[in-house]
């Protein structure tokens, strides 16, 4: 990998193995009570008294575990 260049591919407990994506259903995003809710593949969506975020956990070029976000809750479904 490029140094300039980030992994976002999540993996299950730094196994390597590559984490299922888009866990989350509809309905569980909509009821969902505080707390970090995994949707793989790095997209958590983090849940507190009145509102969620969605955070993105990567590794970066240096190996270091970071978190891009907050990133305002997008409706689950029209």
């Amino acid at each position: 990998m490029h140094p300039d260049e980030c992994d976002f591919r999540g993996t299950a407990g730094g196994t390597g193995e590559i984490m299922a994506r888009h866990l989350l259903k509809a309905r569980q995003i909509q009821t969902a009570s505080a707390g970090d809710l995994i949707d793989g593949d790095g997209l958590i969506l983090r849940v507190k008294a009145k509102t969620a975020s969605w955070v993105l956990r990567y590794t970066g070029p240096s190996g270091r575990r970071r978190e891009l976000g907050p990133a305002k809750q997008l409706p689950a479904s029209h």
